[in-house]
């Protein structure tokens, strides 16, 4: 599985991933801070489903719920 996080033009780069995660502006620098939110979203929700043990431990944790809901899709 392929997730891509591109930018308004995400030229090549779109037929060669499964999944598109797409930040919608046409400068750099915005397109760049919003891949590394959505990084650090990803990398949350990977850790909460291979660790539910911590979920709902510390700050802006997701709820069980909610992590089996996207693990659903």
């Amino acid at each position: 599985v392929t997730v891509g996080l591109l930018g308004h033009n995400s030229g090549p780069m779109e037929p060669l991933c499964d999944y598109r995660l797409s930040v919608p502006d046409k400068e750099t620098q915005r397109i760049q801070e919003g891949c590394i939110v959505l990084g650090h979203i990803l990398c949350t929700l990977i850790e909460q489903m291979m660790f539910p043990e911590s979920v709902g431990v510390g700050p802006r944790r997701f709820s069980a719920k909610r992590i089996s809901r996207l693990q659903a899709i």
